[in-house]
């Protein structure tokens, strides 16, 4: 039931905010399918113990349109603060009623940009308890960037170089 994935451990995994950025929304629909028919025992172990939630798109207009913004003309992806926006609504809906232990926000952009393949980055907003964001800035440097790298792709940081994960409000 709701209230049970909401009292128990659940992760909420979205396709990107941004309409002309679908590989989020295939990864997501890609990842629903694989974990409905695993037989992995460890990813089967996992889903006994966490309810994995899922928002394949979650700026349908967007997708429609090929855009990065909505229907209204706006970057979805700007109004977690303000929740204008019905699809940020939603969003907050699902935040408030389940409280997801991890959140995924996937993004892309086209690769002939001359970034890294793949940019990570930490919690910066300036709410964020400063024990949980040292604990991210280890995830992110120590094991997922290192991974990445090992299997074969650059990495770096999202954000202005030197600003990247130093407590930007938004």
């Amino acid at each position: 039931s709701d209230s049970e994935i909401a009292a128990g451990r659940n992760i909420l995994i979205m396709g990107t905010p941004h309409g002309n950025e679908p590989a989020g929304r295939e990864m997501t629909l890609k990842l629903m399918r694989d974990l409905a028919f695993t037989d992995d025992p460890a990813l089967l172990d996992m889903l006994r113990k966490a309810t994995v939630l899922f928002v394949p798109t979650p700026n349908p207009d967007g997708r429609e349109a090929n855009r990065r913004t909505n229907a209204q003309g706006i970057d979805n992806n700007r109004d977690h603060l303000n929740v204008d926006t019905p699809e940020i609504q939603a969003i907050a809906g699902i935040m408030e009623q389940f409280h997801p232990d991890i959140t995924l926000d996937a993004h892309e952009r086209p690769r002939d940009t001359g970034n890294p393949d793949i940019e990570m980055l930490w919690p910066r907003n300036l709410n964020v308890d400063e024990e949980l964001r040292a604990l991210n800035v280890e995830l992110v440097q120590d094991y997922m960037r290192p991974d990445v790298e090992a299997a074969g792709y650059t990495t770096g940081l999202y954000g202005t170089p030197g600003g990247a994960g130093g407590g930007d409000e938004r």
